[in-house]
């Protein structure tokens, strides 16, 4: 076999794996470095790197990335170029440039490392956007005056070479330009380098106006709670008076594994934890008391099995966990933010940043018999704070606060190009500006408490929740329940187990995302069982009640956002059956004042004595709540139009709430629109609305 000639559209290609090189026929290559291919034997090419155009010879195939170049051949000399816009090039021979003049600021501790890094991170994210080929014509104009303002910003201010340019940022060839010409487009770069430097430096006194959302970047810095067994982590924010027991979830929650050797044999997996609470609006972080909240809970059996270190030490974290433990209250971490939140939020607004510091969420331990009680656990808090007695366990982390939303603060802020995997914690409501493609159906429950009572047993129950949605067939549907970011959707949520406690007050909040055909014909089911401490008769305990609730109600709107007390059905466990569906025809609510009469249907029978509480916060921007505009909605999509039916529906559209109205504002003109433009309705039903 002899060497063959590449060709054209494979003559450039860039290295993606270091070659150190097998013989004196092998030449070195770097990471990034581009390559002119020139022949091509079986896996190997025959080339030279564009840095050393003298030192030619081969190369693995599969070290190479092949890209679009442009091919130029004369007589004795061939040069390719990669086919990409000439501002991509120049950022990408900047970048390489710059790649070494940054390990040497790193070495030299500079000032001006940080400066260099943020800037190579924004010009990669702008390189990235130019590549996509998503912008309009005036868009890349605004992207090429900001990629050009920070090279030549970073030159002037590292002593480089000023790079001269022309009226559109265009580098001007100095083989056609005259002296005099360079030395005016030199001068003028200059000094407009400096007016653009003066304005942007300051610009913190030039107040702009804020966006309607904040974002904020929490990052785990250390964790230090020692539980013997593994367990869960759940962070969160909060608003509210946590001292007197009310606060309110803010946020979904980020979960965090933790186990019983802590991550000493996972140091990689505390560096990435990070997460950006999302959707934060401006009246809520400036009238209320926010709160980092976060539950411990160890995965077991219902009491503390100390870990004999002598035999564990071997394979710590190694140790096996059961499909059927039970998830048992550990303790608490809080930290009121309050302040910290106001201080950065001012320091954004006046364009300062804010140096960053670790702060310290305290941990309170419970006992084996005790609850998750945050007015409890509170008090405790405020004793040691008087006492000064605040030690150090907890989570240590780190606070940045982002004025933005999720999609402002990835796309449009490219220092934070790297935040792209980070789990998002959603806030618990609809964002104040919902654009257009934006689609949400999120519903989140919260079990509140319930009241139950002993049956047969000689103490009060150790009651656990269990959480399965089921389809109106009763088939469960898998992988729709989420505890939090972080973590893996569930196909069931079990609760906290409280030790003997008939009256447990729980407040966990989970989130339900279905599809919208499924949300419509769905409900969730909670099934109560009694935990044993024995462990063979903990296998053999059955749920001993269930509850109940439906995602849409009659009139075809969903949930209302508020408390909702459901009827506690006694089971019979010889009649009734999981996967049954009979129970569908029963009650699920507990009206005011209504009287309960027990009496068995399909192996349930209402407690009037017991009692369990939920409530429900839905977030859509495709099922309403509100029944007036959901007439007019479901008029649109009906294939039938009745016009008298229509003057009804928009009639009653005038009392519809402002708020609820912008969060389906597109599907309600599409409505409008179609009046207007539709012959079947009538001149009275047209003039109605205007």
């Amino acid at each position: 076999m002899n060497w063959t000639p590449t060709r054209d559209k494979e003559k450039y290609g860039v290295v993606i794996y270091n070659f150190s090189g097998n013989n004196d026929s092998c030449i070195k290559l770097n990471v990034g470095d581009t390559v002119h291919i020139m022949e091509e034997l079986g896996d190997w090419y025959f080339g030279y790197a564009l840095l050393n155009k003298a030192l030619r010879g081969i190369f693995p195939k599969s070290f190479i990335h092949i890209k679009e170049c442009h091919v130029n051949k004369t007589r004795l000399v061939e040069e390719v170029t990669a086919r990409s816009p000439p501002v991509t090039q120049e950022v990408t021979s900047v970048l390489r440039e710059w790649g070494v003049l940054l390990k040497k600021l790193y070495v030299e501790d500079s000032d001006n490392f940080v400066l260099l890094r943020d800037t190579m991170i924004e010009l990669i994210a702008f390189r990235n956007k130019i590549l996509s080929g998503k912008q309009t014509v005036d868009e890349l104009k605004q992207l090429k005056r900001r990629i050009t303002f920070g090279i030549d910003r970073i030159n002037v201010k590292l002593g480089l070479d000023l790079v001269v340019r022309d009226d559109q940022g265009n580098i001007i060839n100095p083989a056609i330009t005259s002296a005099v010409r360079l030395y005016r487009y030199h001068d003028e770069a200059v000094t407009q380098l400096q007016k653009n430097s003066e304005s942007s430096g300051n610009s913190h006194s030039l107040r702009q106006k804020p966006h309607l959302s904040w974002t904020a970047l929490i990052t785990i810095k250390n964790i230090v709670i020692k539980v013997p067994e593994p367990s869960e982590i759940s962070l969160g924010l909060f608003v509210g008076d946590a001292s007197l027991g009310k606060e309110k979830p803010l946020s979904e929650a980020f979960v965090i594994p933790w186990t019983d050797s802590m991550y000493s044999g996972h140091t990689d997996l505390l560096l990435n934890l990070k997460c950006l609470f999302t959707d934060l609006r401006t009246s809520t972080l400036d009238e209320s008391p926010v709160w980092l909240i976060g539950s411990v809970v160890r995965q077991g059996s219902m009491v503390t099995k100390e870990v004999d270190t002598k035999r564990t030490s071997s394979a710590p974290g190694k140790k096996d966990v059961s499909t059927d433990f039970m998830r048992r209250p550990f303790g608490v971490v809080i930290f009121d933010m309050t302040a910290i939140i106001k201080n950065q939020k001012q320091n954004v607004l006046d364009g300062y940043e804010s140096k960053e510091t670790e702060y310290l969420a305290s941990f309170y331990q419970c006992g084996e018999k005790e609850t998750l009680d945050m007015k409890k656990l509170l008090s405790a808090r405020n004793e040691n704070v008087r006492d000064n007695k605040i030690g150090t366990h907890g989570i240590w982390f780190t606070l940045e606060l982002i004025n933005g939303d999720l999609k402002q603060v990835r796309d449009d802020n490219p220092r934070y190009v790297s935040l792209r995997d980070v789990p998002v914690a959603l806030h618990l409501g609809l964002s104040d500006v919902i654009m257009p493609g934006d689609v949400r159906n999120d519903l989140y429950i919260t079990v509140l408490s319930g009241e139950f009572a002993r049956g047969a047993k000689p103490s009060d129950r150790n009651v656990e929740v269990t959480v399965r949605v089921f389809n109106e067939k009763g088939f469960l549907i898998p992988g729709v329940i989420h505890q939090g970011c972080g973590k893996e959707p569930l196909n069931e949520y079990r609760s906290v187990t409280y030790y003997h406690e008939n009256k447990p007050k729980w407040m966990e909040t989970i989130k339900i995302a279905l599809p919208i055909e499924e949300f419509k014909k769905s409900h969730v089911k909670f099934t109560f069982k009694h935990r044993s401490t024995n462990d063979v008769k903990d296998k053999n305990e059955k749920p001993f009640a269930m509850s109940f609730v439906k995602l849409m109600q009659d009139n075809g709107t969903t949930l209302n956002n508020t408390e909702h007390e459901l009827i506690v059905y006694k089971i019979d466990s010889k009649k009734w059956h999981d996967n049954d569906t009979d129970y569908l025809k029963l009650n699920w609510r507990r009206h005011n004042a209504e009287e309960i009469v027990k009496t068995w249907q399909f192996g349930l029978a209402p407690s009037a004595k017991e009692n369990f509480l939920i409530s429900t916060t839905f977030c859509s921007t495709k099922l309403t709540q509100n029944e007036k505009l959901l007439g007019l909605l479901e008029w649109g999509w009906s294939g039938s139009k009745d016009s008298s039916a229509l003057r009804t529906h928009l009639d009653r559209l005038r009392n519809v709430n402002s708020d609820e109205l912008m969060v389906f504002l597109q599907d309600t003109l599409d409505v409008l629109f179609e009046i207007l433009m539709n012959n079947s309705t009538d001149e009275d039903s047209d003039n109605q609305f205007m």
